[in-house]
């Protein structure tokens, strides 16, 4: 089966040279712009520490990287990245991301932070799937509020050393919400925590409507905001969005100078180290279809033809047997025995003619060729008498004995198996 596959694929490559060089190069620009494509760019909106846009975390990242703090990209999956059996006061940082964490993968997380890390998240409370984890998850509620600044509430100093510069009650000039300047008058729509468990502590509100909460887990920590990325390039504009972004990193003696993972590979970047990597991640099949619409193009620029053209008449192999049984109803039918004999005499004759001529040829000779090389049918006995038997076929004699007809129509289809032996 291989091989015929392969001596098809052979014979297309020869007659359709030019298009299988198209295919090839077209496939190679392809391979080599995906390798050459760097994960750094994106052209969609997201909360990415790659993205210099208005919700991206561009700003916080480099701040904190020249600040000399341990920061890294993850972009493999979660449980490649860390370690719930040694790790401990590390940050993990997953913010809004387009991919949400499944269960499993949000167990391994849990686990993690329980050991003594932290994990900080925004617009995102639990994992992928319906009937998510009841102690790890949070209830939410979305209110129509008017524009005002937000506030870091009591008992802020049990949470973070912030410096003396933030206040245990402070109002922070502009609301995370996209970064936007809002007048008094405005109304706005927010998200916020309710039904606080006993180990769940709110400390960031937005007109009295708790915005940000620290939850216990185990021996570690998870800070949570509702807003969609509270550290983005356009929040952090505001001074007092800095000072408490920067103290809520670096602020904390526990985790101050441990490492700070960013979480890329749930915002749809992939590390990629060889080819088959490559394969495996979901960048390829843009290359596709970049590849499908060429193939797709040059097919309609050229008109090629892959598949040779169906013939117009189509040689139909008839079945015998159909035939005969038709043929012998009618004759059942209607008793046309005497038509038979005689189209069957003709195709004989024709035969031994070998339709080479058209001048009339007596009988008597017709069968010396017969049986120069063919055997006499056993119900005759002489040449004589199988002429005799032809003359009175063509002469339209008809046979009341239904049997003489039988014994006639016998001799006649011997003598035609003969003749094609």
């Amino acid at each position: 089966m291989i091989k015929k596959y392969l001596e098809r694929t052979i014979t297309f490559v020869k007659s359709h040279k030019r298009f299988t060089l198209f295919i090839t190069a077209s496939f190679l620009l392809n391979l080599f712009l995906l390798l050459q494509r760097k994960n750094e760019k994106t052209d969609f909106i997201t909360c990415s520490t790659y993205d210099k846009g208005m919700l991206g975390t561009y700003g916080l990242y480099r701040d904190l990287e020249d600040r000399g703090v341990p920061v890294k990209r993850i972009k493999l999956p979660i449980f490649k990245e860390i370690d719930p059996e040694n790790d401990r006061r590390k940050t993990l940082v997953i913010l809004s991301p387009r991919f949400r964490p499944h269960i499993w993968e949000w167990s391994i997380i849990m686990d993690w932070v329980a050991n003594g890390n932290r994990l900080i998240t925004s617009g995102m409370l639990g994992p992928k799937k319906r009937g998510w984890i009841p102690e790890y998850n949070f209830y939410t509620a979305t209110s129509n509020v008017p524009a005002a600044e937000s506030y870091v509430i009591l008992p802020v100093d049990t949470i973070f050393p912030y410096d003396d510069t933030l206040a245990k009650l402070s109002q922070i000039q502009r609301s995370p919400i996209f970064g936007q300047i809002y007048k008094a008058v405005d109304s706005v729509q927010i998200k916020h925590f309710k039904h606080f468990s006993p180990d769940v502590l709110p400390f960031i509100t937005h007109y009295n409507k708790p915005t940000a909460v620290k939850k216990a887990v185990g021996h570690g920590e998870w800070i949570a905001f509702t807003e969609i990325n509270p550290f983005s390039n356009s929040v952090l504009r505001e001074p007092s969005w800095y000072r408490f972004a920067t103290r809520l990193f670096t602020g904390d003696d526990w985790f101050g100078g441990k490492s700070i993972l960013f979480d890329e590979f749930h915002n749809g970047y992939r590390a990629t180290k060889s080819f088959w990597q490559l394969l495996t991640y979901y960048q390829f099949n843009t290359g596709i279809i970049y590849l499908c619409i060429l193939v797709l193009l040059y097919l309609f620029l050229t008109g090629i033809r892959i598949i040779p053209p169906v013939p117009e008449r189509i040689h139909v192999h008839r079945d015998a047997i159909p035939g005969m049984r038709a043929l012998a109803g009618l004759l059942i039918t209607f008793g046309a025995w005497k038509g038979l004999l005689r189209r069957e005499a003709a195709i004989i004759r024709s035969d031994l003619l070998k339709r080479d001529t058209k001048e009339p040829v007596e009988m008597e000779e017709l069968l010396d060729r017969y049986l120069s090389r063919r055997k006499m049918p056993r119900e005759v006995k002489s040449k004589e008498e199988l002429a005799a038997i032809f003359k009175k076929v063509e002469s339209g004699i008809s046979f009341k004995d239904k049997n003489e007809t039988l014994k006639i129509f016998n001799i006649f289809m011997f003598m035609r198996k003969e003749m094609r032996a």
